[in-house]
């Protein structure tokens, strides 16, 4: 059941996100936790009665990396490390008094049913624990890739009958597809990440709550009608890919593809799943609405 609209500043002692059918439930460690869910997020908050596929154990501590590094971002802002009780440990790192330094760290178990969270006290300034980016999107997505579900950088949209997903790396133009689309009448799921999965034959996808700078997201599903890769150029055209080439385009725009091989070998059969059920075309557009009903037009064509 969907909750009401929530404050901004509303003190809440437990909160469930369910995004893609996935609940995942976020509990205080002890009384002195409480959360908050504003913007986009709220619209994902369920009655904390739906059973939980995780829960996360929130507190307040020093987050203190441990175990075996697997993976970091580069920069970075995060770190991936494998502790020997088989956890995966994420700890996220910002500049605080001008230094690197640890302000939250999530720890995972292997069966993606339980995981803690530990969090500064006095970061950002908030009494409240926010429930956001980047804690929960890292743990659905790790959740979902261990069931074959893809997390794309795509926006989604739906219009006249039809769902149009747009992927693109950042930059390519998903927000500015998504506020052009809207201003055609289209319903916007999510202007930066869609989640897609396919069940006997049919391509599902689903809002996120991990907007662009549109700002826009939604938890309905919908069937997907067809998909498109977005070049920006000087004209408004629809190409359509083989399968294969569909197939790689979709592989270089997942988010946050696992360490275990397993995870991958599932993430490319999902993929090449994708590919061979839903039509997708190479978009150059320019910003203008004529470009969207290029695609809505390219849509038509293929809708079975």
């Amino acid at each position: 059941m969907q909750s009401a609209a929530l404050s901004p500043n509303e003190a809440l002692r437990q909160v469930s996100l369910q995004i893609a059918g996935r609940v995942v439930r976020f509990a205080p460690a002890d009384a002195s936790v409480a959360f908050s869910v504003s913007g986009v997020r709220s619209s994902f908050v369920v009655d904390d009665s739906t059973e939980a596929d995780c829960v996360v154990t929130c507190e307040y501590g020093e987050p203190e990396p441990g175990g075996s590094p697997l993976l970091d971002e580069g920069a970075p802002l995060w770190e991936l490390r494998r502790q020997e009780s088989g956890e995966d440990e994420i700890t996220f790192f910002a500049p605080i008094d001008g230094v690197r330094a640890p302000w939250s760290q999530l720890v995972v178990e292997p069966s993606f049913r339980r995981a803690r969270l530990i969090q500064r006290r006095d970061w950002g300034g908030h009494p409240l624990l926010r429930i956001g980016y980047p804690v929960d999107e890292i743990l659905v997505c790790r959740l979902l890739m261990s069931q074959g579900v893809l997390v794309v950088h795509g926006a989604t949209v739906q219009f006249d009958d039809m769902t149009l997903l747009f992927t693109g790396h950042s930059g390519a133009g998903k927000s500015t597809i998504a506020a052009i689309a809207e201003s055609a009448g289209a319903r916007v799921l999510s202007d930066d990440r869609s989640i897609v999965s396919v069940r006997d034959s049919t391509a599902t996808v689903w809002g996120t709550p991990w907007h662009g700078t549109h700002r826009r997201g939604s938890p309905a599903p919908a069937v997907l009608t067809a998909m498109f890769l977005l070049v920006q150029a000087n004209e408004d055209h629809a190409e359509r890919l083989s399968p294969a080439r569909a197939t790689g385009e979709l592989l270089v725009r997942l988010i946050h593809p696992g360490p275990q091989p397993a995870d991958m070998e599932r993430l490319i059969d999902a993929v090449a799943a994708v590919a061979e059920r839903v039509p997708m075309a190479e978009l150059r557009f320019r910003p203008a609405v004529t470009a969207f009903h290029v695609a809505a037009e390219f849509a038509r064509s293929v809708r079975g």
